[in-house]
């Protein structure tokens, strides 16, 4: 058997009979490890918050996973509990954010990652029927500046507009104002805590989507480990020009449902090879919506049950 004790905050221990061998991925001293790691990314800059979690299984038989809920409620009420059964697994949550909903009636079911605690910004889409769009996830700067430079003065962009959507914070208001002003006078609109739903909304309004996040780096973990953002704009329709590096590789196929580039030059070739191109603009939009239904719940599902 295991018990659940809440040892203050969101932390809980675990405490398993002797028959039972309670697992981490990691040890208490490499978890301190990671702390004085995160403490110094910290103070240098590269980071403002990180989540770290440690994981904890234990292989138990003939457990009432319902009454196992029960007492994590009644030890942790919150208004977003959840227990979702299925024939092959169950999850049990106790968190202080949405992590599943479902509507029975509807047969619908969302989920939603922890986005952190500070309110949500609501702006709204403008409602005018864009001739073309583009929508760029990552507002890096240099990426404002190839878009006004090789692009919008080149007259490129005559007839679309580029939407800038991302998280902004408390301290990021200069930064966010710096980036509006270098965007005056052009087709470019600013979405900062977009809502999921308005964002939804914008990928399928949308016909472009670029991606940059590892552009200039060496280090690994500071690319796009998967790109669940790249995939949600392909369902939508969104034809991915991306950066060719991390998790983008495994998602794109370059020159079937998108493109993956390595250089400035390259995002411009393969932007204006679309905008010049609708047939092939069209082509790789039904191959994206294709190739993101590989990444759906139903193929997860699949997977896994091939595995028991």
């Amino acid at each position: 058997a295991i018990s659940l004790r809440n040892t203050g905050g969101d932390c809980f221990e675990a405490k398993a009979s002797r028959n039972d061998i309670l697992t981490s991925n990691m040890t208490d001293v490499q978890y301190l490890e990671k702390v004085k790691e995160i403490k110094t990314e910290i103070k240098t800059g590269n980071v403002y918050q990180v989540n770290l979690t440690r994981e904890y299984s234990i292989e138990i038989k003939n457990i009432d996973d319902l009454d196992l809920y029960q007492k994590l409620r009644s030890t942790s009420p919150n208004p977003y509990g959840c227990y979702f059964k299925t024939p092959f697994m169950s999850i049990l949550s106790s968190s202080p954010e949405e992590f599943l909903y479902a509507d029975l009636k509807a047969k619908y079911i969302r989920t939603r990652p922890i986005k952190g605690t500070l309110p949500k910004g609501v702006f709204d889409i403008d409602s005018k029927n864009q001739a073309e769009n583009i929508m760029i996830v990552d507002d890096k700067p240099y990426l404002i500046d190839f878009g006004l430079s090789c692009l919008y003065k080149d007259k490129v962009f005559k007839e679309w507009s580029l939407h800038l959507v991302g998280s902004a914070s408390k301290g990021d208001e200069i930064y966010l104002e710096k980036l509006k002003k270098r965007a005056t006078g052009f087709q470019i609109k600013f979405y900062p805590n977009l809502e999921y739903d308005k964002l939804i909304n914008l990928y399928g309004e949308s016909s472009m989507y670029w991606h940059a996040t590892g552009y200039g780096e060496t280090d690994p973990t500071k690319m796009e480990h998967f790109g669940i953002s790249t995939v949600e704009a392909m369902a939508g329709g969104c034809v991915p020009v991306v950066i060719g590096k991390g998790g983008q590789m495994e998602i794109i196929k370059s020159g079937d449902c998108g493109f993956l580039w390595r250089s400035l030059d390259e995002l411009k070739e393969f932007t204006l090879k679309l905008i010049n191109n609708q047939r092939l603009q069209d082509k790789m939009a039904k191959n994206a919506i294709i190739r993101a239904q590989n990444f759906s719940r139903s193929k997860f599902e699949e997977r896994i049950l091939k595995l028991s």
